[in-house]
């Protein structure tokens, strides 16, 4: 097999794996607001993951109950290990509403803000394909 074989057929299975990890174990959001400044500024990418369990001081991505409205602030307080109470970093009150597990759509895990606006400018299929080959470059200099 070619070397540029090889390579497109790494580049296929790499796209392969990372469609199926953000369509069953991650999401990507966009922060839109300003309410978590300065660990997320307006623009960033983060990237979610779901967990059983959470504490104070994870920050999370939740659904708001009145409308499909996604929130990521930051778990202040925990009341009877089943409600949350969030806060932004930058507000100067906690949010009114206390979150369930079940709206928890999860943890940000991962924030940038060049991904960001790659993200925002170019939509999700340009993003995938600039990450597998980021991945594809540095496995190859790595070989070298």
């Amino acid at each position: 097999m070619k070397k540029n074989d090889f390579i497109f057929l790494l580049l296929i299975i790499l796209m392969i794996f990372i469609v199926i990890l953000f369509k069953f174990f991650y999401k990507c959001f966009i922060v839109e607001t300003g309410s978590m400044h300065p660990t997320l500024k307006i623009g960033d990418l983060i990237i979610v993951k779901h967990y059983n369990q959470y504490k104070i001081g994870d920050i999370i991505t939740f659904k708001e109950k009145n409308n499909n409205n996604y929130i990521t602030h930051r778990i202040v307080q925990i009341n009877n290990n089943k409600n949350f109470i969030t806060k932004g970093d930058f507000n100067n009150v906690i949010d009114k509403n206390c979150i369930t597990q079940e709206e928890i759509v999860g943890k940000v895990i991962f924030h940038s803000q060049i991904l960001g606006l790659i993200f925002y400018k170019y939509k999700v299929f340009t993003v995938t394909i600039l990450v597998i080959i980021l991945i594809i470059a540095h496995l190859v200099s790595i070989r070298r």
